[in-house]
């Protein structure tokens, strides 16, 4: 199976794929469709009124102090390691990248929303995600449960955390998954890659 990471941005994941997350390779024509579609579909979710609101407890003093942490810490930022396939020799590591540019939580239950950067091949398009992010005391874990992606298909699956800059988890497309990890880097503003491609417009 050809198979490429897709970049969260966490943007930032993603973080993560999200910030997270590893698809098939799909055609280049449905880049516009299907970003289209993901940010249709996150903007609905952020404009939607939660459903529980009226029975959602003011935040407590840590999970303020959680929440500020976790956008500070993917304020800008590049996911820099590897990821494995399960059954597949890990001899030789497979390198990703994942570029988030913010994260912010959105009213709705647990979720998120990862502004992030995809890149592979051709493609070099900004998306929203909203994610759904669960704490384990004072750290946070991108969890994701049989999830549906507009053209890109279905079933995905990851338990991605971030401690002490660093990342690590799980992922999974249908009956292929494996782990990811490595480090959180402070990207660089302007960057010449970016620079570049602003010139030549």
């Amino acid at each position: 199976m050809s198979i490429v990471t897709f970049r969260l941005t966490l943007s930032s994941l993603f973080a993560i794929g999200c910030l997270c997350l590893t698809v098939p390779t799909i055609a280049q024509e449905k880049t516009t469709e299907t970003n289209s579609q993901v940010a249709s579909q996150a903007n609905q979710k952020k404009q939607s009124p939660p459903k529980e609101s009226a029975q959602q407890k003011p935040l407590t003093d840590q999970q303020k102090e959680n929440y500020k942490n976790f956008e500070a810490l993917l304020d800008g930022v590049v996911l820099v390691g590897n990821f494995t396939t399960k059954g597949q020799k890990t001899d030789k590591l497979r390198p990703e990248r994942y570029e988030i540019k913010s994260v912010k939580k959105l009213d709705e239950g647990d979720y998120w929303l990862f502004t992030t950067r995809v890149q592979y091949g051709n493609t070099d398009v900004t998306l929203p995600l909203p994610l759904q992010v669960k704490w384990a005391e004072n750290t946070p874990v991108i969890t994701l449960d049989n999830l549906t992606l507009p053209g890109l298909g279905s079933g995905f699956g990851a338990r991605v955390l971030f401690h002490d800059n660093q990342y690590a988890g799980t992922w999974q497309h249908g009956k292929v998954g494996g782990l990811l990890f490595g480090t959180i880097e402070k990207k660089e503003k302007d960057s010449k890659e970016d620079k570049d491609k602003k010139g030549s417009k």
